[in-house]
């Protein structure tokens, strides 16, 4: 969750420039500048926040831009359109290795630092970011602990709720908790069968009668 609300802040960051950049080129048509930022900002956008991209791949013309560039050289266009850009990239950039890299002996160190320079940023969207990093301090440490060399993590049980939702989703409503409940537990289980016996019995809801038809 907290990489999830960064990457919203980081995302409303370009927003924010790609329509400054828009407007510019809404007031003169033929600024080409503006044209060839508007076209990266817009549709190279994923070169931001994709990760593990092979940035120095073979270079290939690009008819807007009229040159061969690759991944990292337009990455870097991207972050020279403006400065706020590079720093909120850099910021993300740092929170991610962070996340995937750090230890606990290593991590409160380097979040402390982390807090600083998002507060210390000056950027009206990561204002809120480092109010929650500090909020949430001690909760984002305490993921760094490992049970049998895994991080702990709420992602299996997120994956589960999400499971659930869906099967409430497919099934247009839950009048019977009993039988969602086999449902969900059938649909968790791949291992589980069942079959058709004196043991087992209905868990349908008892309704009242139907009384009689009139045509």
């Amino acid at each position: 969750h907290v990489i999830e609300n960064i990457f919203r802040a980081f995302i409303g960051i370009r927003v924010k420039i790609m329509n400054k950049v828009k407007r510019n080129l809404d007031q003169d048509k033929s600024d080409t500048l503006s044209r060839q930022q508007y076209y990266l900002l817009k549709k190279w956008n994923w070169l931001l926040i994709k990760k593990n991209i092979n940035l120095d791949n073979k270079a290939k013309l690009n008819h807007v831009l009229n040159r061969y560039v690759n991944y990292r050289q337009i990455l870097n266009l991207i972050l020279d359109i403006d400065p706020k850009l590079t720093f909120a990239y850099e910021l993300y950039s740092r929170y991610l290795y962070f996340n995937d890299h750090c230890t606990l002996d290593d991590a409160r160190s380097f979040l402390d630092v982390l807090i600083q320079d998002f507060t210390k940023s000056e950027i009206i969207e990561f204002i809120p970011i480092a109010s929650m990093l500090v909020k949430y301090k001690e909760y984002i440490l305490n993921s760094f602990h490992t049970v049998l060399n895994r991080r702990i993590s709420n992602g299996p049980m997120e994956n589960m709720n999400g499971r659930i939702d869906k099967i409430e989703l497919v099934s247009n409503g839950v009048r019977n908790f009993q039988r969602f409940r086999c449902r969900a537990l059938y649909c968790f289980n791949k291992t589980i069968t069942f079959s058709l016996n004196t043991t087992y019995h209905s868990k349908k809801n008892k309704m009242d009668s139907r009384g009689p038809y009139k045509k």
